[in-house]
């Protein structure tokens, strides 16, 4: 699960760092984009740690 979790973190990065590193110029549709890839990271990281740490300890 841990794997997925480091994957679906590597995607995200790659795709914030293309969209932001992109020569173009930047306008509303561009900074309404940035603001709501920023939401959906952190709102997936957020879900990831939670369920990460509410794993059962395995004895």
């Amino acid at each position: 699960m841990i794997r997925m979790e480091i994957a679906l973190i590597m995607v995200l990065i790659f795709i914030a760092g293309m969209y932001f590193t992109a020569q173009r110029k930047k306008t509303l549709l561009h900074r309404t984009f940035s603001i709501i890839l920023m939401i959906c990271t952190i709102a997936v990281l957020g879900t990831i740690y939670i369920l990460v740490t509410s794993l059962p300890e395995k004895e």
